[in-house]
């Protein structure tokens, strides 16, 4: 129960335990009067994690639905989020192979919805990464332009 120097209650674990899914770590150590490295070691030594171990069943699922599910449809189905999910599957070697390939209906869901939707809205709804769709956005816009007749900035010689 010692932390630093500084004994942890029954109260004050009791409030980490009924706390650490909703609440961050900063939040908690400021309710508590304590540090954020403090909570984030106490969390850990009770075993209150906030991204639990992916189980066999679990990892099992992403391996046989990578190919005929989106990752943000195997997300919410696993109750996961959908960058957990990619992590997972980058780290299993697993590879949706619709992630390499933009679809016209993909390219022009980008170029109807960048400007009301966040990047990260994009993201979810395509099942993408937010890089993946800037990057996407980015190439668009300069394929846009060149297509407009306008020239590439390219430096003279």
């Amino acid at each position: 129960m010692l932390d630093n120097g500084v004994l942890w209650t029954e109260q004050e674990e009791s409030f980490l335990k009924a706390n650490y899914k909703t609440m961050t770590h900063k939040e908690m150590s400021q309710h508590m009067n304590r540090t954020v490295e403090a909570v984030r070691h106490r969390c850990k030594f009770l075993g209150l994690a906030k991204s639990p171990h992916w189980t066999a069943t679990e990892t099992a699922f992403l391996a046989s639905n990578i190919h005929n599910m989106s990752q943000s449809a195997i997300a919410k189905k696993l109750g996961r989020s959908l960058a957990s999910v990619q992590k997972r599957a980058l780290r299993q070697g697993l590879c949706n192979p619709k992630a390499d390939i933009w679809t016209e209906e993909d390219n022009a869901f980008i170029t109807a919805n960048q400007l009301s939707m966040t990047s990260t809205e994009i993201a979810e709804k395509l099942g993408r990464t937010v890089g993946a769709v800037k990057l996407q956005a980015h190439k668009l816009r300069w394929s846009a332009i060149n297509n407009e007749g306008q020239k590439d900035l390219v430096t003279p010689t």
